[in-house]
């Protein structure tokens, strides 16, 4: 049996539900939250298990959960190869295969893929936060050339390090 499925750990869950693990464990305990058990007693949480567990308590889902495809890019030049990956990843669920014959067309279908917005490059609405960010770096930057500056000139007057 291939399981094709995301499962989650308790921390994770309990991260994309701004809960302590335990409280995770709890809800798995008392059937509200189904879950399967490892040999080594710890708890896994199938994704549409938790999706659904968090539409039925009004929980916000994050954006990354509700995704429904992933995607896969074949990188190619044979054509019988390329086929036959196809066909063979097509078997899993909830995946979107694209295809390329080389390289360069590769990177230009990667290029036109929409990227989601992420923690590490905020959406275009913080713009403002990242220009302050940016002007405080310029002024840092300014600071320690002009230090830099003072420091050579005075090593020049006095013939060494003061």
């Amino acid at each position: 049996m291939i399981i094709t499925e995301r499962a989650f750990t308790t921390f994770e869950v309990a991260k994309a539900c701004g809960v302590f693990h335990t409280t995770v464990i709890n809800w798995v305990n008392k059937g509200k939250l189904k879950a399967r058990v490892t040999p080594g007693g710890h708890r896994r949480i199938q994704m549409p298990d938790l999706i659904d567990f968090m539409k039925r308590f009004d929980m916000p889902i994050p954006e990354d959960l509700t995704q429904k495809a992933k995607k896969i890019l074949i990188v190619e030049d044979d054509p019988a190869v390329s086929r036959m990956l196809k066909r063979t990843l097509q078997a899993l669920s909830g995946v979107e295969i694209q295809t390329c014959v080389g390289g360069l067309e590769a990177l230009m279908a990667i290029g036109k893929t929409p990227r989601p917005s992420h923690p590490g490059h905020p959406h275009p609405a913080s713009q403002r936060h990242r220009g302050l960010q940016s002007a405080q770096v310029q002024r840092a930057d300014q600071a320690h050339k002009n230090r830099r500056h003072q420091r050579r000139a005075s090593t020049d007057r006095s013939g060494g390090f003061p």
